[in-house]
């Protein structure tokens, strides 16, 4: 694991690198062409087959609320209890990472003006494809502004590499890392399989949650000499 004083610079030059990709190449196109049948306008998964939706969206939206609401009554209403009271630190900051998370997503979505793949031309809808941070061409501007940029439903399953705060050992944090990883991936696999994001909405989601996790590690941690 990586030590909290290089964890958010590592992070941060990995971020800023990975957008440059995106931006200067068109894997995102490419990519998402793949999950697209021209022929038949559709995507490589139903948005509207409702077994997937449940499983992969509404499911699993679920699930992670009810986990989260159980981190939060452990760490306010269990906190003083013995078995619970060593971990209590821990817990808030995991806490505190999950909201950040999801709410720098969420206030990023709100805008940098992205729309879906499904909204764009070349996928069916009307709308060009514009980069991060390119502009609309003159006259084609969406009236509404759009909200696809990062991954809003991927950054709950990224959420959980905060779970890294509550435990010790190295081998425990792998595996909550890898766990949150393959969490991530799948409901951000899901919405790109569908139409609604590109590969780069998701992988800006996954080191946007990491980079948020390595700063607070790094202000809780005086000594920065804990590993993340």
């Amino acid at each position: 694991m990586i030590r909290t004083n290089n964890c958010l610079q590592i992070s941060i030059l990995v971020l800023v690198a990975a957008t440059l990709l995106f931006e200067l190449t068109d894997i995102d196109m490419l990519v998402q062409g793949s999950f697209y049948d021209a022929g038949t306008g559709q995507w490589l998964v139903d948005k509207n087959d409702q077994i997937p939706r449940f499983i992969f969206y509404d499911g699993i939206k679920g699930v992670l609320l009810a986990f989260t609401a159980a981190l939060l009554i452990a760490a306010a209403v269990f906190g003083k209890k013995p078995r619970i009271a060593e971990y209590r630190k821990r817990l808030w900051l995991t806490l505190l990472s999950i909201v950040l998370i999801l709410a720098t997503t969420s206030g990023l979505k709100a805008v940098t003006n992205v729309a879906c793949p499904g909204q764009l031309s070349a996928f069916g809808g009307t709308i060009p494809h514009v980069k991060l941070f390119d502009a609309y061409p003159p006259g084609q501007r969406p009236v509404k502004a759009q909200h696809c940029f990062p991954a809003g439903h991927a950054s709950g399953g990224f959420a959980l590499l905060s779970l890294v705060f509550l435990f010790k050992t190295p081998r425990n944090r792998r595996l909550v890392v890898v766990a949150g990883l393959s969490l991530g991936w799948i409901m951000g696999l899901y919405k790109m399989f569908i139409g609604d994001h590109f590969l780069s909405h998701t992988v800006t989601t996954m080191l946007l949650a990491w980079c948020i996790i390595c700063a607070i590690s790094y202000v809780s941690n005086p000594s920065r000499s804990q590993t993340v």
